[in-house]
């Protein structure tokens, strides 16, 4: 799989089929490959074995939990799992309940969670 491919394939197929299906504050993103010289930070190694360096990241947000649910089997995404086995060999899931500013001040809180401060 060409890097070229692979960016395609994240940004023209995995993008567009998660906004289809109702994404919010939806991104893409592809990393450059890996190389030493922009990380030139001493006393720490930033040379991770290959099968733990991120090609990808897809960041959504949804406003419940439900709503990410449905946005994974509808059939825009059901498609995109049934083929990424062509550029991927592996997808990681996290689940950020709250994120805030350094002053504490909750961003986009759903309607199921009040703002914390």
């Amino acid at each position: 799989m060409s890097r070229r491919a692979f960016r395609r394939y994240v940004h023209d197929c995995i993008g567009p089929a998660l906004h289809e299906a109702g994404a919010h504050d939806l991104r893409t993103y592809t990393f450059l490959p890996w190389t030493s010289l922009p990380h030139p930070t001493p006393g720490i190694s930033h040379d991770n074995p290959a099968f733990r360096r991120y090609h990808g990241c897809v960041v959504l947000g949804a406003d419940s939990r439900t709503a990410i649910d449905e946005i994974l089997a509808s059939k825009q995404v059901s498609d995109l799992v049934a083929d990424q086995h062509t550029v991927m060999t592996a997808v990681h899931a996290f689940t950020v309940e709250h994120t805030a500013l350094s002053s504490g001040q909750a961003l986009r809180p759903g309607p199921d969670r009040p703002s914390r401060r």
